[in-house]
Formats: C-alpha cells, sequence, structure tokens
C-alpha cells in the first residue's frame, strides 16, 4: 500500500543549511567533498534541524498500538520517497508518544531501501519533528551515493545525547511529525526516487 535541539545549535539550523540539495539543481554535489562515515561521523546520519512550525492537518495519523515499553516502532515497508521537504506530495505521518512520554531521547532503523538510477539512497531521508519543526533528519543510508538497494541498522536504539551529542526532542503536543522525502529531487513533478521497501523505525 503506497502512503504512506545547540538551542537547536547556533541560532537553529534549517534544512538548507546542513547542505541539503535543492530542486532544480543542476548538478548533484561532489560525493569527495562529503565526510567519510566512521564511528567518530555517525551523527552525519541524524541530523538536528528547525523548520518551523508543523501544521497536523497535513499529516496522517499513525494507527498502531504503542507498547507501555516505552518505544514506539514504525514500520516503513513500501513507502515511497518522492520530493524535496515540504512538497505536498510526500508522506507525511504524527506519531503519538507512548503514555507518559514528553520528549524523545533516543532513536533506531533498520531498514531495506531502494533509490531509482539515478537517484543515490544517501538521499532517501525523513524528517523527524516535534509541532514547532525541531527535530532531526535522518538518513540510514547517508554512505552511499549510488542508485541501488541497501539495508542499513543503527544496531538497536542509540541515545540521541550519548551517541549523538544532542540533546532530548520536546513533544509539547504530545506527537511526533514524520515526512518521507529526499534531499534532492531527480524525478520532477512528484515522480517516485526511492523508496522504503521493509523494516522499522523505532523511537524511544
Amino acid at each position: 500500500m503506497r502512503y504512506f535541539v545547540s538551542s537547536l545549535l547556533v541560532g537553529a539550523l534549517a534544512l538548507s543549511s546542513v547542505g541539503f540539495a535543492q530542486k532544480g539543481q543542476a548538478e548533484k554535489p561532489d560525493p569527495n567533498a562529503k565526510p567519510t562515515i566512521t564511528k567518530n561521523t555517525q551523527n552525519w546520519r541524524v541530523i538536528p534541524v528547525n523548520v518551523g512550525r508543523r501544521d497536523p492537518s497535513q499529516y496522517v495519523p499513525y494507527s498502531d498500538f504503542f507498547p507501555a515499553s516505552g518505544e514506539v516502532n514504525v514500520d516503513v515497508a513500501n513507502t515511497p520517497s518522492y520530493d524535496g521537504a515540504g512538497v505536498s506530495c510526500n508522506v507525511r505521518i504524527t506519531i503519538p508518544a507512548p503514555s507518559g512520554k514528553d520528549a524523545m531521547s533516543g532513536i533506531g532503523w533498520d531498514v531495506q531501501l531502494t533509490a531509482y538510477d539515478p537517484s543515490w539512497r544517501s538521499e532517501i531521508a525523513v524528517l523527524i519533528t516535534n509541532v514547532n519543526g525541531e527535530g532531526y533528519v535522518l538518513r540510514p543510508g547517508a554512505a552511499d551515493t549510488s542508485p541501488g538497494t541497501g539495508s542499513y541498522s543503527s544496531g538497536g536504539v542509540n541515545d540521541l545525547c550519548g551517541v549523538y551529542g544532542s540533546p532530548p526532542l520536546p513533544l509539547p503536543d504530545g506527537n511526533l511529525y514524520l515526512e518521507f522525502f529526499e534531499t534532492y529531487d531527480d524525478f520532477s513533478d512528484c515522480v517516485q526516487d526511492g523508496n522504503w521497501d521493509s523494516g522499522t523505525l523505532t523511537f524511544a
């Protein structure tokens, strides 16, 4: 089924300030200019951003039951990746926090992604924010600047502070807001660039 904080760094980062290419750019960035992914640079996959207040009416509630364990598992199977952030055709969902939680402090992923040539796996991303637009961009395949299929895992739930040096994300209205998007749009007019084939995202 196809659908589906730093003071948040100095002054708070916007999507354009984390090096994401915009639709209509003539060329892809030089992959040689990008850092090499190592254990010391793993936070390249989880990037703090502030993108402005979210409009809940533009998001579809995620309907799965969340256990009292304090963790939320989101099934991303067959979720398309269409266009740049903010475009209306992108899949957007809201995720209610488990009972008693008012912040997200951990993140994990175990997913398979496919990018359709000439799109890259590194361009498949999900914007994860609170209602105020504070949050993170996650790119599980950030190291792979090529089309094709790949599997990616965080090896469990990683603490935002301990692993990525970022504070927990407050959830003032009790929800996480997710938007699946492309950091570089290879196909105009909301043609699909890639796909989240299978797997889960975990929030704690």
